[in-house]
């Protein structure tokens, strides 16, 4: 922890100062506060990015997929990233005579790049609990041991980032259009990034027309016929395209990290963090006319239909992926839960609870994805820990 307790206290003060100073700036207009809060800004990015670019080793990925695909590649085997875009920047990568780690070095700035200024951007100035979940749900750390998932979410949460803190004209929503198409390019999964950001549109231009209580009847309908659309999807998922990259998730074979028994509880507590809020939300929220409550409805109900589908295939890696698709709205979902939520004991309990558990999430996860103990490349036979 010796690389990332002071990495990641240093960020937690800069960003404290960085509110101070974007008050400050909305307050007198100043220049000088304003350009303070930027270099604040900076300096949180190149403290992550000298984490996750100069890390060697790092993450189950690192050699298992990421790197060892790449050197395949380069021994000019049949062996390519499901991405297209990916097996295009690798290729120039290998004609240009780079090394394996600009692969990393390139994924880890655009991540970190898209973590911070998806905080910064906060119109509610939710920085520090921002960063608290960033970190303490593993969603950074995670994004070390999924180089391109993680980039694809990063992505998508700068693109959901801008369209919910800036005005909805129709050139915010185009950018943030072509940023989730971006995350596509990084990884497949980066299409729930488009569906959530559609889903969200909805919401917001149509929110007078939908009605929360209905829409929770609905998605309880779902969930209690998710069974059967988990048996079509095991006899269909690999004929559809797109989709079937994903087959091999739904095989009996694909999971060997436990026992059923172990796997199941793993998988029901891959989603303790959107169930604890789905209970405070239908105690409170159920007939909310607020269109972004409503939204964060569907984004809880989508985790819960995650949660069942990776629990019927008895899978604790599925879960896992399911859950990493969506838990970065995290970031959004828990601050703006805990100001609406009506009750001080209400929002002392939620916000205890959730903090409690993803101090117990990350601690517990540092060695099973392999970010700890730290390596760099810059020294690879010594250990940081």
């Amino acid at each position: 922890m010796l690389i990332y307790v002071p990495t990641f206290l240093l960020s937690f003060i800069s960003l404290f100062y960085a509110k101070i100073f974007k008050n400050r700036y909305i307050v007198d207009k100043k220049k000088s506060n304003l350009l303070i809060f930027i270099s604040l800004g900076i300096v949180v990015f190149l403290l992550l990015a000298v984490v996750s670019t100069l890390r060697y080793g790092i993450g189950v990925d690192y050699f298992y997929s990421d790197n060892r695909t790449i050197n395949f590649m380069r021994e000019g085997l049949d062996v390519k990233f499901d991405e297209p875009f990916i097996n295009i920047f690798v290729n120039v990568m290998i004609r240009l005579n780079l090394s394996n780690q600009f692969f990393f070095l390139t994924l880890g700035i655009i991540t970190v790049g898209s973590y911070v200024l998806s905080i910064l951007f906060s119109k509610d100035k939710n920085y520090l609990l921002q960063f608290f979940i960033l970190i303490f749900y593993c969603i950074f750390f995670n994004s070390l041991n999924q180089s391109r998932n993680g980039t694809a979410i990063a992505l998508g949460l700068l693109a959901f980032s801008i369209l919910y803190n800036f005005n909805k004209k129709w050139y915010v929503i185009l950018i943030s259009y072509i940023i989730g198409c971006g995350s596509v390019l990084f990884h497949n999964s980066g299409l729930i990034n488009l569906a959530i950001l559609t889903v969200y549109i909805i919401f917001y231009f149509l929110n007078n027309n939908l009605s929360n209580k209905i829409l929770l009847t609905i998605y309880a309908i779902v969930i209690a016929l998710s069974p059967v659309l988990f048996i079509i999807l095991y006899f269909t998922i690999d004929k559809i395209p797109i989709l079937n990259n994903f087959a091999y998730f739904f095989s009996y074979n694909f999971d060997f990290s436990g026992t059923p028994l172990i796997k199941f509880l793993g998988g029901f507590f891959s989603f303790i963090i959107p169930m604890i809020s789905l209970v405070f939300y239908l105690m409170n929220f159920s007939e909310t006319k607020d269109y972004f409550l409503k939204f964060i409805g569907f984004v809880l109900f989508l985790n819960i239909l995650f949660m069942v589908i990776g629990l019927l295939t008895n899978s604790l890696l599925l879960c896992d992926r399911l859950k990493s698709t969506l838990y970065v709205f995290e970031l959004f979902i828990i601050p703006y839960m805990f100001k609406k939520l009506p009750k001080d004991n209400q929002r002392f309990i939620y916000l205890g609870s959730i903090s409690f558990i993803l101090v117990v999430i990350c601690f517990s996860s540092q060695v099973s994805n392999g970010t700890y103990p730290y390596r760099s490349i810059l020294n690879p036979s010594f250990y940081i820990y």
